[in-house]
């Protein structure tokens, strides 16, 4: 039972870290795609960052 405690919390401490690292490779794409017609302090979701980014790319 202990180890299966240490192994749970390994797992998900590297989960935490993925997507602290997923979230800021969105961060910084989120920086280099031209937005349009949002204001400053909205944040695009990671769909909408995904989709602008393709078509962004694909305007290039």
């Amino acid at each position: 039972e202990p180890q299966y405690g240490q192994a749970r919390d390994g797992a998900t401490e590297r989960e935490r870290s993925r997507m602290h690292l997923l979230n800021d490779a969105f961060d910084q794409l989120r920086k280099v795609v031209p937005k349009s017609n949002l204001s400053e302090h909205q944040k695009l979701s990671k769909i909408a960052t995904l989709r602008l980014a393709i078509h962004y790319i694909s305007a290039l």
